[in-house]
């Protein structure tokens, strides 16, 4: 029967004989600690606790040894977990209601799961026994934050923010152990229950939506967490943009930080980076500028200047998050190694042969050490990896990286995932540039309606894909659906990124070697003119980019019969191949070919 029944023939005891077992423990180890250790098995999770979660509290072992010897706890056959019966666990709860000491109960017990929680397991910890372990906790903190939600709807409203907190921290390890539905389902009844009793624009409130806007992140629902985040921030702060006196507490800095990483990863990178700006310096002064939440926010700025083609600001400041982790951390903590990555996807961003594959191979098999072969951050790596082998010409290994990540990412993530059609979009590229071109094409229109219903027509990620699709109808022989694509691109990446933006050159390069194709080569050359001085401006006279650049800009002079001045741009753009990526680089030698030909015809 429930608590509020009759006490069942099998039930232990009763309520006088509970009160007298308590009393006899507590004159065997003190009131202090029998009084805590009760209050942790009335208020935390029904079925008992483990007797592993309560070795982490050496204070209570006393207590635990007198309340089993007086028959206070129960200690069931087949389970190691000590419990209290539901009548001694109402008594206890009832006895605090009555001396009006409930509040005080959670806020401390809330205390004790904090210190859990936060624990070190140690050097020798099995990594098994430690996500049990965790995984109780996020039971025992769950539990606890119901009971101070329905003491707080009483009119006792004292315990729900410290309770809420910890609820918040302990859910945490829902996501270190892969487990995002579950944790999204649990941050959003914290929400829910902070909204309801605490307002909309409590600092506890804004952490729990700034939590579950992070986890919707995770999880590749960018549109659901901007949209979570966004109006929270407002009621947060009273403005789109709070100002230094806002951002005084810790929560404001993670509500901040929040809301940039989502209009960023919604494609609204200008608007994330004053965001980042002002979290950062924030960070800086509460927490000091080599704290983790400051190298954090510091390197998700970078990255947004790297996202806009600021190279210049982006790169020193991914070096100098990479030199702090390795000062703080060590080279093979994944904060370091993600740090790492970064700045070498910065490099090979402004020259794709600077950074050997050898690179991207060392930070690949180190993340797979330290994290596991498949650990998302791995997975980048392995793609990045995949990315380093297809620009050095060697598309059989690239494929084959590929096909494994997306693999994985499939069976970790679902398929419609952001990073799961990331690497579909890798891979159709990839399948293109070795001749399958019917399968790159029929990839590539996959990738389109993902990101079209995940991310939205003008998110940069879909604006990327439907530049790869025009080029797919172009390699399939559909002329004129590519160049209707490659002009609306074109458009939106001009009006969203700007027009010196590394992307919409692309897009020009792309739309006049198809205007080109289709024999407008007059309409080709003052595009072509454009994203060569763009690239040339941004990228240097040898990147492989502007050397792409250089050769198409020669197609369409030859188109034109202005052959001196192809034939001048197909040898600027062979000689610059020859330098940067060898002599037997495909990309080489089919520039080679392409000035032989030149040659030829005059």
């Amino acid at each position: 029967m429930g608590e509020s029944g009759a006490m069942t023939p099998g039930e232990d005891g009763c309520t006088e004989g509970f009160e007298a077992a308590r009393e006899a423990a507590e004159e065997l180890a003190g009131r202090a600690p029998v009084d805590a250790l009760l209050g942790v098995l009335a208020y935390f999770h029904p079925d008992g606790v483990g007797v592993e979660l309560l070795a982490r509290l050496p204070d209570l072992a006393p207590a635990a040894q007198a309340l089993a010897a007086t028959g206070a706890v129960n200690r069931p056959a087949g389970h190691n977990v000590l419990c209290l019966t539901p009548r001694a666990a109402r008594t206890v709860r009832d006895r605090d209601v009555r001396d009006a000491t409930t509040a005080g109960r959670l806020d401390r017990l809330a205390g004790v799961i904090h210190g859990l929680v936060s624990a070190d397991p140690g050097e020798d910890a099995d990594p098994a026994e430690s996500r049990r372990l965790g995984l109780e906790l996020v039971g025992h903190a769950l539990t606890l934050w119901n009971r101070a939600l329905e003491v707080a709807e009483w009119g006792h409203r004292g315990a729900i923010e410290p309770v809420s907190r910890v609820a918040i921290q302990a859910v945490s390890h829902l996501q270190t152990v892969g487990d995002l539905e579950r944790a999204i389902e649990a941050t959003e009844d914290v929400l829910g229950g902070c909204r309801r009793v605490l307002g909309d624009g409590h600092r506890v409130t804004l952490l729990a939506a700034s939590r579950l806007g992070s986890l919707l992140l995770s999880m590749g629902d960018v549109a659901r967490a901007a949209d979570l985040l966004a109006p929270v921030f407002v009621a947060g702060f009273g403005s789109d943009l709070p100002g230094p006196d806002d951002l005084a507490r810790p929560e404001m800095i993670t509500m901040t930080h929040n809301l940039a990483y989502a209009r960023g990863a919604a494609g609204q990178v200008a608007e994330a980076i004053p965001l980042y700006e002002k979290a950062f310096a924030a960070s800086c002064s509460v927490y000091g500028d080599g704290h983790p939440t400051s190298l954090t926010i510091l390197g998700n700025l970078a990255e947004s200047y790297r996202a806009v083609g600021d190279y210049g600001r982006a790169v020193p400041l991914l070096r100098q998050v990479l030199e702090e982790r390795q000062d703080n951390l060590g080279l093979d903590h994944p904060d370091t190694l993600t740090a790492a990555n970064n700045l070498i996807g910065a490099y090979s961003d402004l020259d794709g042969t600077a950074v050997p594959v050898s690179v991207f191979e060392k930070i690949y098999t180190s993340r797979a050490r330290v994290l596991g072969a498949d650990h998302p951050s791995t997975l980048i790596s392995q793609s990045n990896l995949a990315s380093a082998h297809q620009r050095a010409g060697d598309l059989p290994q690239a494929i084959t990286l590929m096909k494994e990540v997306l693999r994985l990412r499939r069976a970790k993530l679902g398929p419609q995932h952001p990073d799961t059609l990331t690497v579909m979009s890798n891979l159709s590229a990839a399948y293109a540039d070795s001749g399958k071109v019917l399968r790159g094409y029929r990839m590539c229109r996959k990738v389109v309606a993902g990101r079209r219903v995940t991310l939205g027509e003008r998110h940069p990620d879909t604006l990327l894909s439907m530049n790869n699709l025009a080029q797919a109808h172009l390699a399939v022989g559909r002329t004129k659906a590519a160049l209707n694509l490659h002009a609306r691109v074109l458009s939106d990446r001009s009006a969203l990124l700007g027009a010196d933006h590394l992307d919409t050159l692309a897009s020009m390069n792309n739309l006049a070697s198809a205007l080109n194709r289709a024999g407008h080569p007059a309409d080709a050359r003052p595009l072509h003119e454009q994203a060569l001085a763009g690239r040339r401006r941004i990228l240097g006279p040898t990147h492989q980019d502007t050397l792409a650049s250089m050769n198409n800009l020669a197609f369409a002079h030859q188109a034109l019969g202005e052959r001196s001045a192809a034939l001048a741009l197909f040898e600027e753009a062979f000689r610059g191949a020859q330098g940067t990526l060898g002599e037997t680089h495909s990309v080489t030698r089919k520039f080679e070919d392409n000035l032989r030909r030149a040659r030829t015809r005059q």
